[in-house]
């Protein structure tokens, strides 16, 4: 929920966590749909030892015409989870993300844009056919897919369209046109 304007507050203290180096989409997002036109922005970062990142410039780079302050980093201290130092993908506080994040949130999006819904692994299906339907060469979709046998791109994961299929069907009338011999069908028994 977003406020309806902003033109009552000179200052505003922007609380965000280090996310990658950098703020939040959600804070770009924030930050873009206003008018910080004379406004001052404090920023406060929470991490865990990596300070403001590169977040004072993309703030910048989201309101420029706000007047973007030195900022604060405050270490989170044993609010970050040090469980899982081996995984390359846990979320800002340090947690394992849940297993069907993802799926759960290209769900959402799905329906967020009117799109009918499909699984998150449908998009390889998707990615197969339309650079098959564009002329890329199969072999090339098998590598870019990463399967080691070329059977499984083809059978499983390339599916021709409706205009492919009347290509094939034109290509083999074309080659199986018999003459017109003057009857019918073109066929006539010879006697």
């Amino acid at each position: 929920m977003y406020l309806d304007s902003i033109d009552d507050y000179d200052t505003v203290i922007l609380a965000y966590p280090n996310y990658w180096g950098t703020i939040p989409m959600a804070v770009a997002t924030f930050l873009e749909r206003y008018d910080f036109t004379g406004k001052t922005i404090l920023p406060l970062c929470t991490n865990e030892g990596s300070g403001m990142g590169g977040s004072k410039k993309t703030i910048r780079q989201c309101a420029p015409a706000a007047d973007v302050k030195k900022g604060l980093p405050v270490i989170c201290g044993d609010c970050y989870n040090l469980n899982f130092p081996d995984y390359v993908f846990v979320d800002e506080m340090g947690n394992l993300y849940r297993p069907n994040m993802v799926s759960d949130s290209f769900a959402a999006l799905l329906k967020k844009h009117g799109l009918r819904k499909i699984r998150f692994h449908d998009i390889r299906h998707s990615c197969a056919s339309l650079l098959l339907k564009n002329g890329v060469n199969l072999k090339l979709i098998q590598e870019w897919l990463g399967h080691s046998d070329i059977s499984t791109t083809m059978n499983i994961y390339a599916h021709l369209d409706t205009t492919a299929k009347d290509v094939s069907a034109a290509a083999m009338s074309q080659a199986l046109s018999l003459p017109d011999w003057g009857g019918g069908y073109g066929w006539q028994r010879s006697e």
